[in-house]
């Protein structure tokens, strides 16, 4: 939904879990590999934090 409305998504990796390690790799890989980038990524907590720090 935040694409459809013109927001940037980002899917935090260390936020987020399935319910195996290997499941969550899976997924991260496949968003990461995503036609949709830069409107929707991945990233770790921090970076996202220090990027919005920097605004």
């Amino acid at each position: 939904d935040a694409i459809c409305h013109d927001f940037q998504a980002v899917l935090l990796e260390d936020c987020s879990a399935t319910f195996s390690k290997q499941v969550h790799e899976q997924t991260l890989d496949s968003y990461r590999r995503n036609a949709l980038y830069p409107l929707l990524r991945v990233a770790k907590s921090t970076d996202l934090i220090d990027e919005l720090l920097e605004r």
